[in-house]
């Protein structure tokens, strides 16, 4: 019931940082499952991205805009994407955070 707890993370603060920080701690890292920042160009992203979903490797991630908004995409020729996809105890969303390189 409680199997999250063996991170150390309690599952309110786990989604709060899945959803709010573009890096995770190190500690935070080590709760997911997977965890990467990649350096995409815009047009692949436009590409990729479906109805607010990405799928990566396999794994569904639903887009999160940080710091823009998703008008601000269409004109970015470069993004910053972090993956994340929490520890399965934790029974929660994977995220992937998007952010425009500047």
């Amino acid at each position: 019931m409680l199997d999250h707890l063996k991170h150390g993370i309690p599952k309110s603060d786990m989604h709060s940082a899945l959803i709010n920080r573009f890096e995770l701690t190190p500690e935070q890292a080590a709760a997911c499952e997977k965890y990467y920042i990649l350096h995409w160009r815009g047009a692949h992203f436009k590409h990729v991205m479906r109805n607010g979903i990405i799928t990566h490797q396999g794994v569904d991630y639903l887009v999160v805009y940080t710091e823009c908004k998703p008008t601000d995409i269409l004109t970015s020729s470069y993004l910053y994407v972090s993956f994340r996809k929490p520890a399965k105890e934790y029974g929660l969303q994977a995220y992937v955070l998007i952010s425009i390189a500047r």
